[in-house]
């Protein structure tokens, strides 16, 4: 297939397209459009500004903050992203990661108890359980 100069010239300068997507649109190999390029005497962008706005392969969005949850932007703010998934929570409920991952908010992970109370019993073991209702009891004993 033939690629027209003026074409191309706008695609690649005006419009910014990628030189990937070029030849793939026109059905030649990324070598022949530079090969185009080069004869019309168009200058290549550099590394930085053909890939300027776009986002590394490998980011998944958001960071891990220090208590290992996933945090996000949202409206000027630095949210956790479970909260972000669950934004219709009543007041008192917790969100439960199964797995134990702070950083895994896939819907699968994820579970609302309507209080901390609820929640906590779900990660105590029975052996904890008994600890602490011998604690209170002696506490109830010596008054305090």
């Amino acid at each position: 297939m033939k690629i027209r100069d003026a074409d191309l010239i706008a695609r690649y300068a005006e419009d910014k397209n990628a030189v990937r997507k070029i030849a793939d649109e026109e059905g030649i190999t990324i070598q022949a459009v530079y090969w185009h390029l080069n004869r019309l005497g168009v200058s290549r962008r550099s590394n930085a500004e053909a890939h300027k706005g776009q986002k590394p392969w490998n980011y998944r969005g958001g960071w891990i903050d220090a208590q290992g949850y996933k945090c996000i932007w949202k409206d000027g703010k630095t949210v956790r992203e479970h909260r972000v998934i669950f934004s219709n929570l009543k007041f008192g409920q917790v969100i439960h990661h199964k797995n134990g991952n702070r950083a895994d908010n896939r819907l699968e992970n994820l579970e609302i108890y309507e209080s901390h109370s609820e929640h906590m019993r779900k990660h105590m073991t029975p052996v904890e359980a008994r600890r602490r209702a011998a604690l209170k009891t002696i506490g109830a004993i010596n008054g305090t």
